[in-house]
Parts: C-alpha cells; structure tokens; sequence
C-alpha cells in the first residue's frame, strides 16, 4: 500500500526528524511504500530557516496580534522586521549550521515528496497515496501553527477514496465551547484518531462522530528499538573511554534546575558535562555550560554514550528509556504533561523530579529495564495492530 505521512520533519530539532523517521521505517517493515509529504507552510517553515522572508515576519505578527491598537500594531510589526533583518545579517550562521546537519539527514533518511506550501496546494493536487497518516508530534497545537489549527494536519486535503488517520498526535488547546467547535468540524471524516497524551483524547472524544475510534498510542520512537537506530548513529563522532553527564533542554525556565543538578552530580562524580540543547540559538554563557549543537544522527550517539542523562525532553526522555540510560526529568513547564504521560505508561513515574537534590537521589536509583520493555512492548503491540488495520488494503 502506498502511505503518505504528514508531520513536522524539518524543524532543527532531532525529536521531530526521529519520530518521523521511526513512523516511516514502522510503516516500511509493516509492507508499505511510504512517503513523506513535504509540507513546509511558512508559518512554519520561517522558523527555521537560516534566513528569514523579513515581510513574512511582519506579516505574522501584525495578524498575531489583534489585540493591540493599529497604529501600535503596525509599529510594532515594522520593529520585528528589523528584528528579523539583524537576524539575518548577524545570527543565520548559528542556523546554517543547523540546516547543513538537519537538512543532510532528511535528504539521507526521510522519502520526501514535492514541497506544499498551503492546504490549497495539498487539495488540488494531492500526492498518489492508498492512505495517509497524520502524526506524531505537536500537529494539533495552536501555538505552533500561526495561532490557528492547520486543516491540512487534519487531512481535510485528502480525497474520498484514501484512506485517512491519524496517529500519536500530541495537541494542546483550550478546552472550550468555541474551540471543541472548530476541533469538531475539522475531524469531520476522520475515522481513527489516535493521540498520544490522554488529555486531549477525553476532549475530543467530546466532539467526535459515532462511529470514529479513538485511540491512545506511544511515541512512533518506542516503536523501535536501540538496534534499529544504529545505522542512522553518526560514525563521525570520536568517543573518549571517559564518561559523562549529558544535558539536553528546550528554552523553559526548568532549564536552570537541568543544568543545576548536571553541575552537581558532576561535583559528586568528576564527570563532565556534554549539552546538547534543543535551541540553535542557545549560548553557553547563560548556565555556564558548553553546548554542542547536534543533528538527529549526533544526538543518537551523544544519548547511546553518555552515562547519565538529565533532561526537560520529552524526546531527550524517549530516547534515554529506548538507549537504557539511567535518567531524570525536570518537567517543562508548558509541556511536561507530555512526559510525565510517558514515564506512567511505561512504569517509570519515578523519574521525574521538580528539586535538584531529589534529581541526583533519583539518578542513584538504577532502572529495571526488563520490566519497561515488557511494558513498552505491550504498548508497542497494540500500536503495531492499529497501523495494520489503518494500512490494510479494503477501505470501508
């Protein structure tokens, strides 16, 4: 069968490649031609890209923001415009780099299709698929697309006669009247849906038709193990017999607990510290840490080595539980739902602390991974069975 999946795979960031990446090889070995549609909107796509369309940026927020007076509004859209000019003159060589490591990989691993930049482009000349998938990762989280839901994240694009579902979306919205309304007319035709956090599943469920199965699965990374991700390691990296701390954060203010309990169990231990931050921006002067800027294959083999790995991820988590490292969680403060889901399902609950003291007593405690992956492989199962019926060959 022909499956096209649709997800964030470009953003300069390995969790949104791997997921992607660990959907596709899933699908592959389940029997599939699959490939990735590369939607690129904008919105999006100007986040990440090392130099950026100046009038975009000034269009973006002058439409963000419709709560200010017009006159403020328009000043204030020209300001960002020249944020955005002196991002490109004096900050794109941080995202060049970024672009060259991300870029490399997605050629190398990911069966990319032509570029779509809108929903209109999807629906009027949509990629020959038998079925297409939607997910994993934040499709249905407003603050990541432009303030609105994206309808082409909901396969509002694709023809009567593919398939459509979804699978592990992780979504964040208000759980409101209004907004439970759009959800609702927005999954109108979409027959399996399938989250990954609980959260939103109740909400949905709320608005959802008869006959649409809801579904909860894991992360498309658990899907795989640690040794279906050695080939897609770096072969470039020289490892040193020393071990280390390895520290990788997105921009929150529980960063500063992460890098205050790696600076005191390297006191403890005389281990060094490695950072491999989420943020390409990210400066070592603010924590004191050197951080090392990675693409997806780098930061596989900078987690499969490290002896301990301290994180507010929830990607630095899923890769830590499926390279059985000993770990801990500072939990986002945004998003730290999203892992703390995780660790329960998977019994490692334990594993997340809000205090630096109780994150190095916690990294004491060595993990019983036996008994993850029989919780894992459990979970895996029931996501294996739900992608083979979503790619079986008889559409109802």
């Amino acid at each position: 069968m022909r499956v096209g999946i649709i997800t964030y795979h470009f953003p300069y960031n390995s969790g949104a490649a791997l997921q992607c990446l660990a959907l596709q090889t899933v699908l592959q070995n389940l029997g599939n031609d699959v490939s990735i549609i590369n939607y690129r909107p904008w919105y999006h796509q100007n986040r990440y890209t090392p130099h950026k369309k100046i009038i975009f940026s000034m269009q973006d927020f002058y439409e963000k923001n419709t709560n200010l007076k017009p006159i403020k509004r328009m000043t204030k859209s020209v300001h960002f415009g020249y944020k955005t000019l002196y991002f490109n003159l004096f900050q794109s060589k941080e995202f060049k780099i970024c672009d060259k490591k991300f870029s490399g990989f997605i050629k190398s691993y990911l069966n990319e299709t032509c570029v779509y930049r809108t929903w209109e482009q999807l629906k009027s000349a949509p990629p020959k698929c038998d079925a297409i998938i939607s997910g994993s990762d934040q499709l249905w989280n407003t603050t990541l697309t432009n303030g609105e839901f994206d309808p082409s994240y909901f396969l509002t694009f694709v023809p009567e006669n593919c398939r459509k579902a979804t699978y592990a979306i992780g979504a964040n919205f208000l759980d409101n009247p209004s907004t439970l309304m759009k959800v609702g007319r927005l999954l109108n035709g979409l027959e399996m849906i399938s989250l990954r956090e609980e959260k939103f599943l109740r909400s949905i469920k709320r608005v959802c038709g008869e006959n649409t199965q809801l579904y909860q699965h894991i992360d498309p990374t658990l899907l795989l193990k640690q040794c279906d991700y050695e080939k897609f390691e770096s072969s470039q990296i020289q490892f040193s017999q020393s071990p280390y701390i390895l520290t990788y954060t997105m921009g929150d203010k529980s960063q500063g607990r992460v890098y205050s309990a790696a600076k005191k169990l390297r006191e403890e231990t005389g281990l060094s510290i490695i950072d491999i931050t989420g943020n390409p921006l990210r400066k070592d002067t603010v924590f004191g840490v050197d951080s090392i800027k990675t693409g997806p294959d780098e930061f596989l083999s900078y987690i499969k080595n490290a002896r301990y790995v301290i994180t507010n991820s929830f990607h630095g988590t899923a890769f830590s539980i499926i390279y059985h490292k000993q770990f801990v969680v500072v939990p986002h403060s945004k998003t730290g739902n999203r892992v703390t889901d995780l660790l329960e399902r998977v019994g490692l609950s334990s594993r997340w602390s809000e205090n630096v003291d109780t994150c190095i007593e916690t990294l004491k405690n060595s993990i019983d991974y036996t008994y993850v992956e029989d919780k894992i492989d459990s979970l895996k199962q029931e996501s294996l069975k739900y992608l083979s019926l979503v790619c079986c060959s008889n559409k109802n």
